[in-house]
């Protein structure tokens, strides 16, 4: 399947191809507190990443997310709420298409989702490699992050320093992030994506190679690579803030029909 599709319009346009989509839920769940078991959260140790930033985008009071201690687990403090809530709009959500599945020109991609104004401690995001049939599950990376409780959008970048981890062309891949009280418990909020690694054509990586932020994530989101597009413009509107061509195009990527996340386009 290429990923040269028709000529869409500029300024950051995206059309992913008809048929690809995948099952799951951008937007935040529930889900029950169980004891720990053997499973997709509980495969195998969470390895570091590389790094982990908060995401001035553009606003200076998002939310920092920093890396917990080597702690076995926590618990909540003397006085804590043992029920950890949400508040505000969106939920959390996974920042992917309407079809739930994004491509990535990258072995190596950066994942960005939302988090609302919560009281949650714990945030854990884990990567699969979903086999053809859809069935079978491999987690190739798990880590997990102190939340700082407030709204805002938050990404972490896949380390590259270890080539185990580099995605597999044309394998598909879901990602899910989870807000927990503990890390014991299971009670808390999960939402997922999907992503499949695509390397570029020459055409694609020649008009990106020179191109600046903004041009970049028009090329990217005209060649139909999801990630790549949401990384470059959120990098763009990093260094200019308050460039307002840049927040239009940022609306018009989350507005498109293909993607409708207008709570996101929303976020300043």
């Amino acid at each position: 399947m290429g990923v040269l599709w028709s000529a869409l319009p500029s300024h950051a346009g995206f059309k992913p191809p008809g048929d690809l989509s995948k099952p799951g839920n951008r937007r935040g769940l529930a889900t029950r507190a169980v004891e720990p078991r053997k499973g997709p959260l509980n495969e195998s140790t969470p390895r570091r990443p590389s790094r982990v930033v908060p995401i001035p985008l553009p606003r200076p009071d998002a939310p920092p997310i920093w890396e917990l201690p080597d702690d076995p687990a926590i618990s909540p403090e003397p006085g804590q709420p043992k029920t950890c809530t949400t508040s505000g709009r969106p939920t959390l959500t996974t920042l992917v298409p309407k079809s739930n599945i994004g491509f990535s020109a990258t072995a190596y991609p950066t994942f960005y989702w939302f988090t609302p104004t919560h009281s949650y401690r714990i945030v854990q995001f884990s990567l699969y490699e979903v086999g053809a049939n859809g069935r079978s599950k491999k987690e190739v990376y798990s880590t997990t992050f102190q939340a700082s409780g407030q709204a805002g959008l938050s990404r972490i970048a896949i380390p590259d320093q270890a080539s185990t981890l580099a995605l597999k062309p044309k394998t598909d891949y879901q990602w899910v992030v989870g807000l927990f009280c503990t890390r014991k418990g299971r009670n808390g909020i999960i939402a997922n994506g999907w992503i499949r690694y695509v390397p570029p054509t020459p055409e694609v990586a020649k008009k990106v190679s020179k191109s600046k932020l903004r041009d970049q994530a028009d090329a990217f989101a005209e060649a139909g690579y999801w990630y790549d597009a949401v990384q470059a413009l959120a990098a763009a509107r990093r260094e200019k803030p308050e460039d307002k061509r840049l927040s239009k195009i940022w609306k018009t990527l989350f507005e498109a029909d293909a993607v409708q996340l207008s709570g996101i386009a929303a976020q300043k």
